[in-house]
């Protein structure tokens, strides 16, 4: 796993196993990756396409 597939399964709330989730928490809170989330939550509104994001 890398940090895309990391942010895939947490979005989709994917239950892992216990050596799993110990992964997913050490790439997520990554400083690098959570830099990532913090500009990506900072980009503008009108960036968003909700027929790629608004899928449910």
């Amino acid at each position: 796993m890398f940090a895309p597939i990391v942010a895939r399964f947490l979005s989709y709330g994917i239950n892992p196993s216990p050596e799993s989730r110990a992964y997913m928490t050490a790439v997520r809170t990554h400083p690098l990756v959570d830099d990532w989330y913090q500009k990506a939550a900072q980009e503008p509104a009108e960036w968003r396409q909700s027929r790629f994001e608004d899928i449910a």
